[in-house]
């Protein structure tokens, strides 16, 4: 076991808040007429941005600015406000200034560097998969290896998903394995699992687990497994991402699009929907009921059965994306292959002719009443969010 360096965290040292401001139009003239640049009141009404479509800000961290390496693999937050960062060459938690690194050389539980998944538990436990080193459980400030002479199948793992009841469920190179009261159990093709090779592991509101595997898609409820193939549906066997929604549908990322499971009745969307490339990694559902969808080569928000892409502000798609996450402040977080990206909802968004006429009165919002925007750092002064440190993102 490895005692953290600091044994005093903060609580919370991502407290944000939003500076707010009000913009009142009152004395915008109404156009007199409607003309060829001039939209009718209905395609106006059709055009106008609504919810979260204002788009968004971005921000990228890279090895220059401490990440242990480029390739991020996993995003979460513990309940202290602190981010943690898995990547390939490491583990790293994020105070929105200063990343620390972990690894062997200062928390010897860690037998591996290569991270594969994290995940937080319903008590704030912090659980760490690795490629080669097991499982590490990090409580109290403390790291504890898990491995195959405490049971576990297999040093290969591959994602985590917390249950409900306890359980903590686990994807491996020799299928999924269960830890719940201090014990392991395997799962395997005996058992009906489709591949030994899981890729995603979710549980969706009724308690029924969800299986990605290099084979097929797989449901455990009541202690047995359902298969879904290409026969029943899924437009590819290859399956990498998973995430039940709040309304009890399943989002399936595969090596051929995205398919959405609702109530038995599996629908594919891919290229015809706006989706560039065909490799859907990893869900999202953000605060705002957003569906983000993180694939090999790009990052979407899906809207009304469309793939809207998001781009850097030299209009250029994001690399390949293996994880997304939504912070306490609705920012989102992306890890790709070139870093850690985040995106925050702006504020303010650029009425043009093709949006039609302002209204008489237009209100725009900025944030909650009463608080300032802190920028992503302990102490100093309120800093500006999306100043120097951000890009423009566009929706395609």
């Amino acid at each position: 076991m490895a005692l953290l360096n600091d044994r005093s965290i903060p609580a919370l040292r991502f407290q944000f808040g939003v500076v707010v401001a009000a913009i009142v139009l009152t004395c915008w003239p109404a156009p007199a007429g409607v003309g060829p640049d001039s939209p009718s009141e209905a395609e106006a009404a059709a055009s106008r941005p609504s919810g979260s479509t204002f788009g968004y800000t971005s921000r990228l961290w890279q090895t220059d600015e401490g990440l242990p390496n480029n390739y991020v693999r996993a995003v979460v937050q513990t309940p202290d406000g602190y981010l943690w960062v898995g990547t390939s060459a490491g583990l790293a938690r994020f105070d929105g200034l200063r990343f620390t690194c972990f690894n062997h050389r200062n928390a010897p539980a860690m037998e591996s560097a290569d991270i594969s998944d994290l995940c937080v538990d319903p008590q704030g436990t912090l659980w760490i998969s690795s490629f080669g080193g097991g499982l590490l459980r990090l409580r109290d400030g403390t790291f504890t290896h898990f491995g195959t002479t405490n049971g576990l199948a297999s040093d290969e793992l591959s994602a985590l998903c917390a249950g409900r009841d306890g359980s903590l469920w686990i994807g491996s190179t020799t299928g999924v394995i269960r830890y719940k009261d201090n014990r392991f159990t395997s799962y395997t093709r005996k058992d009906g699992l489709l591949s030994h090779v899981v890729r995603a592991i979710c549980e969706d509101r009724s308690g029924s687990v969800w299986i990605a595997t290099a084979e097929g898609l797989n449901r455990l409820d009541g202690g047995a497994f359902k298969a879904y193939t290409h026969a029943d549906g899924l437009p590819d066997n290859s399956i990498r991402g998973l995430w039940a929604d709040r309304s009890g549908r399943i989002w399936i990322g595969s090596d051929n699009g995205m398919t959405c499971y609702d109530q038995g009745k599996l629908t594919a969307y891919g290229k015809g929907e706006g989706l560039a490339g065909g490799f859907v990694q990893t869900f999202w559902e953000d605060s705002r009921g957003d569906l983000w969808v993180g694939a090999y080569g790009g990052i979407y928000r899906f809207q009304e059965g469309r793939f809207i892409p998001q781009l850097n502000a030299e209009g250029v798609p994001f690399d390949t994306v293996n994880a997304l996450f939504e912070d306490g402040e609705g920012d989102v977080w992306a890890g790709s292959r070139e870093g850690l990206i985040r995106f925050t909802p702006r504020r303010f968004f650029t009425y043009t002719r093709r949006q039609g006429p302002y209204p008489r009165q237009h209100h725009v919002g900025l944030g909650r009443p009463g608080h300032q925007r802190m920028d992503r750092h302990l102490g100093g002064r309120p800093q500006p969010a999306d100043g120097r440190d951000g890009q423009s993102v566009h929706d395609a």
